[in-house]
């Protein structure tokens, strides 16, 4: 069991070095003890939690290992590194998930795969990309999206290239030669 002040200790202490957390649930002012209140605070409490434990950044900070006992249940975890879990750059596909990415460090471009990972998002697209007998077409909004990005500074990328398709992205690929650079997005 942890208390209140544990949980706000190690999200400020996450806060500094990884900008993009999950909100953590205000404390109240007034103490409360309704079953409803106590009951939604854990519910939000729990959700919070879950939704760390379910970032790979957030789970390689020793802040979070000690605070969810990764170190006592794993012995290869209390054997500290050197290489300390640090924040380089942050990309966000909107509603996308990122299936796949390739990156050519020495020409500074990342091409990035992302689908829609919502179920519920897919299926309204799927509902709504039906045509209907009175509509001329049906609408065609995408599901997956193929981005290409070039490093502007270390860890700033500038957006050089978007577009959208219909079927879900699985895998990309990149080519870049003195002739030009080659994208490819490829479905299952």
């Amino acid at each position: 069991r942890r208390r209140f002040q544990q949980i706000s200790l190690m999200h400020e202490s996450l806060k500094r070095r990884l900008p993009c957390l999950p909100e953590l649930p205000a404390k109240s002012v007034v103490r409360q003890f309704s079953p409803e209140y106590l009951e939604s605070r854990k519910s939000a409490l729990a959700a919070y939690l879950t939704a760390l434990s379910q970032r790979r950044d957030v789970l390689n900070t020793a802040e979070a290992q000690e605070f969810f006992g990764m170190s006592e249940r794993d012995p290869n975890l209390r054997m500290r590194s050197c290489h300390d879990v640090f924040h380089a750059a942050e990309v966000q596909e909107c509603n996308f998930g990122i299936n796949c990415f390739v990156y050519d460090a020495a020409r500074g471009f990342l091409l990035l795969g992302a689908s829609d990972c919502n179920w519920v998002s897919r299926i309204d697209t799927k509902i709504t990309n039906i045509k209907l007998p009175w509509e001329p077409s049906a609408p065609n909004l995408p599901t997956s999206q193929m981005t290409l990005w070039k490093e502007s500074t270390p860890g700033s990328f500038q957006l050089q290239f978007c577009c959208r398709f219909g079927p879900s992205i699985s895998s990309v690929a990149l080519t870049v030669d003195e002739d030009g650079l080659c994208l490819c997005g490829l479905s299952d």
